[in-house]
């Protein structure tokens, strides 16, 4: 059953995104579906959704979803693991653009603190990391500020470095 689980979290953030982005983006999640597109469990070793340029290799966007609050589970089980699924996937490796986005209820600091390494590890490449609070992200997806807002959260970082 989908009734509040991770699995239903990933689900309706894959629906908004295509209501919102579908004309300019392809909407691809990883969780598998029964026949009537229904999740019925997640795809190991995947990203979350991957939203990626319609007819270009302008924008690879990774949008990983989780309902981890707590600084261990999110520190040990999504920050490396989703690094590693923004720059390994070698079907996107020539996109111009590489933009990631961790999507959490509660984003600890710590989790924000790794996330701003990788953007500095990357600060020369056209890549762009930002974890997001739910609501934060919702608010960016409303007003299709997303991709802008993560190349601003790189720019002041480090600038303020």
């Amino acid at each position: 059953s989908l009734k509040r689980t991770p699995l239903l979290f990933e689900f309706l953030i894959s629906l908004l995104l295509y209501i919102k982005y579908g004309d300019q983006f392809y909407i691809k999640p990883s969780y598998k579906t029964d026949s009537k597109g229904i999740p019925l469990h997640y795809a190991s070793k995947q990203g979350d959704i991957y939203v990626y340029s319609n007819n270009s290799k302008e924008i690879y966007w990774l949008v990983e979803v989780t309902l981890i609050t707590s600084k261990a589970q999110q520190l040990n089980n999504e920050t490396t693991s989703i690094v590693r699924h923004l720059l390994d996937d070698n079907e996107f490796s020539d996109f111009k653009e590489k933009h990631l986005n961790l999507i959490a209820p509660y984003i600890h600091e710590d989790t924000n603190r790794f996330l701003n390494f990788i953007t500095f590890e990357h600060r020369k490449d056209s890549i762009f990391v930002k974890a997001l609070e739910t609501v934060n992200f919702l608010n960016l997806v409303k007003n299709y500020n997303n991709i802008e807002d993560n190349k601003t959260h790189k720019k002041e970082y480090l600038d303020n470095i």
